[in-house]
């Protein structure tokens, strides 16, 4: 329960600071738009889309929240809302693999408030969604090699894994030289695990009687 209640008040606190980052940013400067996020949300108005720039990423971060309100600021509010949850599961899996509160507290502030963090997650490049996805990851990956690969079985470990290195291959052409070799050492990890447990049944056969 309180690794639960972690996951909510770090969620709500990136929620918190990055809507009013969202505030100052569209109110004060009036945002931010580049080439590719132009050609993309140009894609979502005339209904035709190329692959050019991923379609997934086109599709999910830009045309779904466009189904609620038409209107490109909507699409940086549903990046946000994305980037908290992923943000609250980090801060979740660094408490469940036993890290002092401390350090937890001083390393996901000190994230949150990096400059590059309050700019990126202010405009949906694929690039932002990349690193929403790269994040559920590695945390993921953190909690397998601190805690073996029996976690795995987890449905809260196993979805939000597949989930993020899937993401991270479709939201950028390149991604699979992230998802391909985190996706190799789960494999290794998980092949000790099996051969672990077939050496415990033909030495220790009492343990399975």
């Amino acid at each position: 329960m309180k690794q639960r209640k972690t996951f909510f008040v770090w969620a709500l606190v990136a929620l918190g600071v990055l809507l009013v980052d969202y505030a100052l940013f569209w109110g004060v400067w009036g945002g931010w738009v580049n080439y590719d996020t132009e050609v993309q949300w140009n894609q979502v108005q005339s209904g035709v889309y190329t692959q050019w720039h991923p379609f997934v990423h086109t599709f999910l971060m830009m045309k779904v929240p466009s189904l609620v309100w038409n209107d490109y600021r909507v699409t940086v509010l549903w990046q946000i809302v994305c980037f908290a949850m992923a943000f609250g599961y980090l801060g979740f899996v660094l408490q469940k693999i036993g890290m002092r509160t401390k350090w937890i507290v001083l390393g996901m502030t000190l994230t949150l408030l990096h400059p590059q963090t309050l700019f990126f997650m202010m405009t949906p490049l694929k690039d932002s969604a990349f690193a929403v996805a790269v994040l559920v990851s590695v945390a993921v990956l953190a909690l397998v090699v601190s805690q073996g690969a029996a976690v795995l079985r987890e449905l809260w470990v196993w979805c939000p894994l597949a989930l993020g290195l899937a993401l991270t291959s479709l939201f950028r052409h390149n991604g699979i030289f992230f998802s391909v070799p985190a996706l190799a050492l789960i494999l290794v990890l998980f092949s000790l695990l099996v051969l672990r447990g077939y050496w415990i049944s033909l030495h220790c056969p009492d343990r399975f009687s």
